[in-house]
């Protein structure tokens, strides 16, 4: 049976993402220990805060090293909302920091009159990996948000990436580079179509 590894770097409710693990009947594992997150055959990366302090928090417990060798072992892993800005390049809330780089984007604020962005919406799905992963199978994709800044949708990601439109703006809600996953919703608040999306990546 394979074991999702969830990292705990002091950022978040983890509540929801372990309610969403235990629905779904998975086997897992909360840790911020990398002894422990080893051994798993899939890893997620949760949060909801500020880019700075995730970054920081990942760093100090050296778990971006970590995350950086499980993407070059090709060990499934997904970020999920601040945990998918973590693996982009970098952001600019509360200054620039950068982040893990497996994502060629940036995180920025959303150019939009309301903010944060929060509730359901819908995404293109432009990517056919992600359409044929992620997304397989579901036909509703409208999933929950909660985020003032987004993946910039630059040249680099579109093509590896969905699309949502808030207002004008749009962003990469979510993308796939190889083994890594990222999207900016929360699955695990996302009725069946989120936690589909959660089962496509365990059986990945």
């Amino acid at each position: 049976m394979k074991k999702i590894g969830i990292l705990n770097y002091e950022v978040g409710n983890l509540k929801s993402i372990r309610n969403a693990m235990d629905y779904c009947g998975f086997n897992y594992v909360v840790s911020s220990e990398v002894n422990e997150l080893a051994g798993c055959d899939r890893i997620v990366v949760p949060g909801v805060g500020a880019f700075s302090a995730g970054i920081q928090n990942l760093r100090r417990l050296g778990l971006d090293k970590f995350l950086l060798e499980c993407f070059q072992k090709e060990v499934p892993m997904m970020g999920i909302c601040l945990g998918y800005q973590l693996m982009c390049k970098s952001s600019t809330e509360f200054g620039f920091n950068e982040g893990l780089g497996i994502f060629s984007a940036e995180v920025k604020k959303i150019e939009a009159p309301i903010l944060p962005h929060v509730g359901w919406s819908s995404l293109d799905v432009v990517e056919k990996s992600l359409a044929d992963s992620l997304y397989k199978g579901i036909e509703k994709n409208r999933y929950y948000f909660v985020h003032t800044y987004a993946v910039e949708l630059t040249a680099e990601i579109k093509s590896d990436s969905s699309i949502t439109c808030y207002y004008d703006a749009k962003f990469a809600s979510s993308a796939r580079n190889k083994n890594a996953f990222g999207v900016q919703y929360h699955p695990e608040k996302s009725s069946e179509q989120g936690l589909q999306v959660l089962r496509n990546f365990y059986n990945f």
